[in-house]
């Protein structure tokens, strides 16, 4: 009984010692892994964090009014505005810009779907800066569907609200 109980303890052991071994996050010398020389001139870092080459935390701000990002700061890597309203052109992500009824409108073009809301809000607020949309009455600008000419949302002092 005593023998069988201490086989069992020496497997549970050898088990875990082995499983031990496996999922340690290094390079691994056992005959269940890679050889050592596997890893030469291979850049792989054992850890997730790496205090030198750091990444800037995206989403650290609850809202936008916190985040230390503001419209001239797009319009700056630009030789003019009117430069990155064409890039926005350019990428699809607005259409046309026009006065419909009196009021400011924007249509949207595919690719501004694909932005995060993040960008989406950052897009329409860069536009606001160049145009100076919201500035004098209505003060918004409604965005239109390129392809349904339907309103997707607005834009005013507060932000962008889609529908």
């Amino acid at each position: 009984m005593i023998l069988k109980v201490f086989k069992h303890i020496c497997i549970i052991a050898t088990v875990f010692f082995l499983v031990a071994q496996i999922a340690h996050a290094e390079p691994k010398t056992s005959i269940f892994s890679w050889p050592r020389d596997h890893w030469d001139g291979l850049d792989f870092r054992p850890y997730m964090h790496d205090n030198k080459h750091n990444h800037k935390r995206q989403w650290d701000y609850k809202n936008r009014y916190q985040t230390p990002w503001h419209a001239e700061d797009w319009v700056r890597q630009y030789d003019s505005p009117m430069d990155m309203i064409k890039e926005f052109y350019n990428d699809d992500i607005i259409r046309d810009q026009d006065m419909n009824c009196g009021r400011p409108t924007l249509v949207v073009g595919p690719n501004f779907y694909h932005l995060s809301s993040y960008d989406k809000m950052r897009v329409t607020e860069a536009i606001d800066y160049v145009y100076k949309a919201t500035s004098s009455e209505p003060y918004r600008f409604a965005l239109l569907d390129y392809y349904e000419q339907d309103v997707i949302g607005y834009f005013d002092r507060n932000g962008l609200f889609l529908e």
